[in-house]
């Protein structure tokens, strides 16, 4: 079973994975988390509009502490975990979303600055008090590093997945 020192490193997406949007397009992502020690851990995800990552729309950071729980009853082989926010970050790169970000109640977004999004918010991404923390699952399988499926709003303990997503990050570092 997974353990704390099992997941020191960084840790990549292994490609781009594919993100079927409401509206039928396809956005790409990246993810790269970090455990740098403790139960300290960090995420950067990158959404791309291309399928080799040149045309970049948006990012996201966020940073925390998490706990490991009980072995997973959904997974077998997975470990409950769960995900604690202290501060949430996001940055636009296309000038089609900042003109949306604009419209809604968080205003005056720029192309390529970041935001710290910890207290408002923004489309896509809840403040810290909207979703403090996330309800998820673990699996190591060297050399991949599981994540559960993110199908529902994970920041709802009911919500905690029963299944693996299918897209493994893999230690970089």
């Amino acid at each position: 079973m997974i353990e704390t020192t099992d997941l020191l490193g960084k840790w990549v997406s292994a490609a781009l994975e594919p993100n079927n949007n409401p509206d039928g397009s396809v956005t790409y992502v990246k993810r790269e988390f970090t455990f740098p020690g403790g139960n300290q851990w960090s995420l950067l995800f990158s959404g791309f509009g291309d399928a080799g990552g040149t045309f970049p729309l948006l990012s996201g950071r966020a940073v925390g502490t998490f706990d490991l729980g009980e072995p997973s009853v959904a997974v077998p082989g997975a470990r409950e975990a769960n995900f604690h926010f202290s501060k949430k970050y996001f940055t636009v790169f296309y000038q089609g979303i900042v003109d949306m970000f604009n419209g809604g109640p968080t205003g005056d977004w720029k192309v390529g600055v970041e935001r710290d999004i910890s207290e408002t918010g923004c489309p896509f991404f809840p403040s810290v008090a909207q979703a403090a923390q996330e309800y998820d699952l673990l699996k190591f399988d060297a050399p991949n590093l599981y994540f559960g499926d993110r199908s529902q709003d994970l920041s709802i303990r009911a919500n905690r997945p029963t299944k693996l997503i299918a897209f493994p990050v893999v230690r970089q570092s």
